[in-house]
């Protein structure tokens, strides 16, 4: 894409999936230790190929950080699906601007987010980088927003975690019902075409700050560890 997104403005999304609403909800009936609260603002990414669990061990993610905000990236997408079709320049421009501007305006609003991310090639190859990049400035006006007349230079926080497993159980988990019932992709035959393709091989950050081998972990065991291997 020629132009990066600003950040700006925010377009009002109306979010009716039960599955991507925050967990901010008390933990007094929840299976799982809650972590810290994050401060300054804080954004996780959790990315990786389609199938290897980013919703599943988000949504466990959020129930052990009851301060965060889980947003999944299919809510954008599954909206611009309405106009256009994927991977169309329309497509792409939008998805990015939509996630550039929420993201941002949740940073300004002092708000910590889990954002999901499937790797594929239809994102700009520097995208995360330069969303790290928009969300630490942004996490910097809503720290001095929340303290105000405040001096510091603290900006918001970015983590990267990583999600991976091997290919077999990826094609095993593809056709799962919930993915169905999310409009994911569920075809092992397509998965295999567009990993052929290099569909997949989006330039990602060199030095994830998590790495997590999901091939025999649960979503619970996924997000513990991640919240142990930050200190959250």
């Amino acid at each position: 894409m020629s132009t990066s997104p600003t950040c700006q403005s925010a377009p009002v999304i109306e979010e009716d999936e039960e599955a991507n609403t925050a967990s901010s909800s008390s933990l007094s009936n929840s299976p799982h230790p809650p972590c810290s609260s994050s401060s300054p603002p804080t954004l996780i990414i959790l990315y990786g190929f389609p199938g290897c669990g980013k919703l599943t061990t988000a949504n466990v993610l959020a129930t052990m950080l009851p301060n965060y905000k889980l947003f999944h990236n299919h809510v954008v997408i599954n909206m611009l699906r309405h106009l256009f079709d994927f991977g169309t320049s329309s497509y792409q421009k939008f998805r990015e601007q939509i996630w550039f501007d929420l993201m941002c305006e949740a940073g300004r609003n002092g708000d910590s987010v889990i954002f999901t991310f499937c790797t594929e090639m239809s994102a700009a190859p520097d995208l995360l980088d330069r969303l790290k990049v928009a969300y630490e400035e942004a996490g910097a006006e809503g720290i001095k927003n929340r303290q105000r007349y405040s001096q510091t230079e603290e900006k918001g926080r970015v983590i990267f975690v990583h999600l991976h497993c091997e290919l077999e159980t990826l094609r095993q988990r593809l056709p799962s019902q919930s993915r169905k019932d999310g409009k994911k992709l569920v075809s092992v035959e397509f998965f295999d075409q567009l990993l052929e393709r290099g569909m997949f091989e989006l330039p990602l950050p060199s030095n994830p700050d998590v790495e997590l081998d999901v091939t025999n972990s649960t979503p619970e065991e996924n997000a513990i560890k991640t919240c142990k291997s930050l200190s959250l």
